[in-house]
């Protein structure tokens, strides 16, 4: 029988960060074995290979019901050491399953009540909700010195700890010598999904500033959205 530690980790938002997210605390943690109960987006197609750091991967349902059930299950056959809810449903789904609060960990990336996007009483809303769910859970590990500070004020957190989110950036991709010729143009790019929790109002407004002293840089997005995020 294995004596390694075993973590499961929990999604419904798998794609975007949340996956580079996952896969790099995996990696970064090969001692532990690492299974993963996850929804994909439904927007995002992620690729499943076998160079994949999980023991298993197991499809979870969509909706609250049966998202805990599905928990519930996975967690009463695999018996996990840890069980990892990454983002706010996951959270609040591994929450109030009524798993032992000691063996979970939840990183909100990034809390539902700091949107911008969303009236005020929506953001209290999600504040009040965040609050009593953490009660249920004792473990806040924030991908942002931000995020833990703030998971550290919940009523039920008893330890709130960095770990941060990054990609690994794949060697052929990184330049070993400065170019012969500085470029005529510079090219900025900003990697991830267009949406308000990214802030590109910020990376348009730097841009536009730019653009007043120089036009030798070229801003570029990379990541999908709506086509009106586009058109913008």
């Amino acid at each position: 029988m294995s004596t390694r530690k075993t973590v499961l980790h929990v999604t419904e938002a798998l794609g975007g960060g949340v996956t580079t997210a996952i896969l790099e605390y995996a990696r970064n943690a090969p001692q532990v074995e690492h299974h993963l109960l996850a929804t994909p987006r439904e927007s995002v197609k992620v690729v499943i290979n076998e160079d994949l750091p999980f023991r298993q991967i197991l499809p979870m349902p969509r909706g609250l019901v049966p998202s805990i059930r599905a928990i519930r299950t996975v967690f009463n056959r695999l018996r996990p050491d840890w069980i990892h809810l990454h983002s706010s449903f996951a959270g609040a789904y591994g929450r109030l399953a009524g798993l032992p609060p000691s063996r979970l960990i939840y990183t909100p990336h990034c809390f539902a009540f700091e949107r911008q996007d969303v009236a005020w009483w929506k953001r209290a809303s999600f504040f009040a909700v965040e609050n009593l769910l953490s009660l249920n859970g004792r473990t806040i590990a924030g991908v942002s010195e931000r995020e833990v500070d703030l998971g550290r004020k919940m009523l039920g957190t008893k330890a709130a700890v960095y770990l941060p989110n990054f990609a690994d950036v794949p060697g052929d991709l990184v330049r070993k010598e400065p170019p012969a010729e500085a470029p005529t143009r510079l090219k900025v790019a900003m990697v991830g999904r267009l949406q308000p929790q990214k802030d590109p109002q910020f990376f348009l407004a730097v841009w536009e500033e730019v653009r007043r002293q120089t036009d030798r840089c070229e801003f570029w997005w990379l990541g999908g959205a709506s086509p009106r995020s586009r058109h913008r």
